[in-house]
């Protein structure tokens, strides 16, 4: 998402991100712009199902939200053409299979893939 040239500038969840663990995930660590090992503090066991949260507990949110567009057909309509539900099944399957975690795994490429680090 970008706002005023600002990339990954997003939402919270409202009043319930007082506890911050409701906030909508950041793939992006802290850390400024110009740190070039920023990338290298990205936590890849942020990108797999909380304890609590069991495949079939999760199957019954993807349920809930089908629910939802199916209650709002003009707005299952007018974005329709975005095609919505294919992007939502495959977050669900990218956080579920593991595959989210594998392709943000920087640590497992090679040093041969990774750009060198000058520290000028």
């Amino acid at each position: 998402m970008q706002e005023s040239n600002v990339v990954n500038k997003a939402g919270t969840a409202g009043f319930l991100a007082r506890a911050r663990a409701y906030d909508p995930y950041y793939l992006f660590p802290p850390g400024g712009d110009l740190d070039m090992t920023k990338m290298d503090k990205i936590n890849v066991d942020d990108l797999k199902l909380r304890d609590e949260v069991s495949p079939i507990r999760l199957g019954r949110r993807a349920r809930l939200r089908e629910l939802q567009a199916a209650g709002m057909p003009k707005i299952d309509r007018a974005v329709e053409k975005f095609d919505l539900d294919d992007y939502y099944k495959t977050a669900l399957n990218l956080i579920s299979s593991g595959r989210a975690r594998e392709a943000f795994n920087l640590r497992a490429e090679s040093d041969k893939l990774r750009p060198s680090r000058s520290t000028s």
